[in-house]
């Protein structure tokens, strides 16, 4: 007689198929378009100092960092040197660009890095001091300062090039609770301060608490969770803060808000996405109060809230591969998304085919182009170097990602 209990399950192959079909799914329309193998660990936006238009920045463990174009698929090399000496070294965690994208930070295993337009020289990168070797998992800044972030301590500087200081808690130096390690920091809307998060260093640890931290880094606050409060009561990953009074915090157990300075109540816009959330990033921010709608990168994919399209405010999955970094620019109305991921940089755009050149390599460089700059260590724009007189040097990256370097006397 057959086994009627084996008769009621389902074929294994069954779940293989039922989950090949919703991976599918969740992917269609997605697009590896560079650093196939490359854990991509962050992700930021600026607008290009050359050719003014936007561009998502990709660190790359290694070989520095790379420019990819909204409105095309072409990746190029930043304006910032890549040789073995000057770039930064290994794992790279965290990306800031400041001054118009002309300043970049990088926080590394091997440290911090900085490498910015405004130096007489060739841009190149540089090894900046924190008086530690530990990995920066995080940089920000305000309108006065920049701060960034390691395991065991929380840095200030009022110019990315100058001292370094630790900052203090009360005159002492500013450390984790027991059992955690610090993992991000944010700056607050509209220059209010700053936000740093910290997580479990090991098991049994809840997560230390989020502490705060003046315009200027130069004062800290702790945080008490109130009894009447929604207290964080788990690891913190990753912030992001709107245009409005709301910082975002992505936790161990979903993504809450907060709206308070030093104040430990945070909300929940329900449903929770209950998984740790690696990075954030908001789109379509307005002043109406309405949320922003808000993309998630988790170990399980890429996730996106937004109750101005969807009334019940839930979660849907756009991208089913492990994601550490997300970002989102707007394009003629529509979003274009994406995704650092454990295999390259990924892009999703309405118009991209659902079946995609997931080939693709990491040098599908740009063509070449060519950099000028004055004696003196300006960058010429190329709108103004057929009017420019005198000598200039002139760097020229070709297709395949080598540079040339020549020395070009403008007559006219």
């Amino acid at each position: 007689m057959p086994n009627l209990k084996m008769l009621r399950q389902p074929p294994v192959y069954l779940f293989v198929m039922i989950g090949i079909v919703l991976i599918s799914s969740a992917s269609a329309g997605w697009e590896k378009i560079g650093f196939a193998g490359k854990e991509i660990r962050a992700l930021a936006v600026g607008r290009d100092v050359l050719q003014e238009r936007q561009a998502v920045y990709v660190p790359v463990d290694d070989s520095g960092v790379f420019v990819a174009y909204v409105s095309t698929d072409s990746i190029s090399r930043s304006l910032f040197g890549h040789s073995p000496n000057d770039r930064p070294a290994g794992k790279i965690h965290s990306l800031l660009l400041a001054e118009n994208s002309a300043t970049m930070l990088a926080g590394s295993d091997s440290g911090l890095y900085g490498a910015s337009l405004y130096f007489a020289s060739l841009p190149t990168w540089r090894k900046l001091s924190l008086n530690c070797t530990e990995t920066v998992t995080g940089i920000a800044k305000s309108d006065s300062a920049f701060c960034a972030v390691t395991a065991s301590g929380v840095y200030r500087t009022k110019s990315a090039y100058g001292t370094w200081l630790a900052c203090s808690l009360s005159g002492a130096p500013v450390r984790p609770v027991s059992g955690s390690v610090f993992t991000a920091v944010a700056s607050w809307p509209r220059g209010k301060g700053f936000v740093v998060g910290s997580a479990a260093a090991g098991a049994g640890v809840q997560g230390g608490p989020v502490i705060f931290g003046s315009v200027d880094a130069g004062s800290w606050t702790g945080s008490t969770c109130r009894a009447e409060c929604t207290c964080i009561n788990g690891s913190v990953y990753s912030f992001v803060a709107d245009t409005q009074i709301t910082i975002y915090a992505g936790t161990s157990k979903g993504v809450v808000h907060g709206v308070e300075f030093e104040t430990s109540c945070w909300g929940v816009y329900p449903p929770q996405l209950e998984m740790p959330i690696r990075d954030m990033c908001l789109a379509r921010m307005n002043s109406s109060g309405m949320p922003p709608d808000v993309y998630a990168a988790t170990d399980s994919g890429v996730y996106l809230k937004s109750i101005q399209t969807t009334a019940s405010g839930a979660w849907n999955r756009l991208f089913s591969m492990k994601t550490f970094a997300v970002e989102v620019i707007e394009e003629n109305g529509d979003p274009v998304i994406y995704a650092g991921t454990a295999d390259g940089l990924w892009k999703y755009t309405r118009s991209t085919s659902v079946a995609g050149r997931h080939g693709v390599g990491p040098n599908k460089y740009a063509a070449e182009r060519t950099i000028r700059y004055s004696l003196d260590g300006r960058v010429i724009p190329p709108k103004s170097a057929g009017r420019y007189r005198g000598v200039y040097i002139a760097q020229v990256t070709t297709g395949s990602g080598s540079r040339l370097i020549r020395i070009i006397a403008a007559e006219h």
